[in-house]
């Protein structure tokens, strides 16, 4: 129940600074996934994203980790860290509905993260 309160929080926030996405991360910085999608951050070639007990692991998202798996890109289930996004060489959000799309600027605003750009 806490989960669909908060979420209703949250979708409100994003209609208010209308943006396409919000990402989450927790106390310590590390970033979880979006509203809506799941994320990926690269940091010194190899892709990060949060370990699948922390997020919903989507369809899109297996699709993105045998794609790297395929083309010799080391992946960690680990969360980025929001506190290393000066160092992220790009990172990028997927889901079902939008496929893999870049992040043109990620802002962070009080507890949470907005981003911009092709989403």
């Amino acid at each position: 129940v806490q989960w669909v309160n908060d979420r209703k929080q949250l979708e409100e926030i994003q209609r208010e600074l209308q943006v396409n996405e919000l990402i989450m991360h927790d106390e310590s910085g590390d970033v979880t996934e979006g509203l809506q999608t799941n994320f990926f951050a690269e940091l010194d070639g190899t892709l990060y994203t949060a370990p699948d007990e922390r997020v919903l692991s989507g369809t899109v998202r297996k699709v993105v980790l045998e794609v790297a798996e395929a083309n010799g890109i080391p992946v960690k289930l680990e969360c980025p860290n929001i506190s290393h996004i000066q160092r992220w060489g790009s990172c990028f959000i997927c889901s079902t509905s939008r496929l893999v799309a870049g992040l043109g600027s990620l802002v962070q605003l009080c507890s949470f993260a907005r981003a911009t750009g092709n989403a």
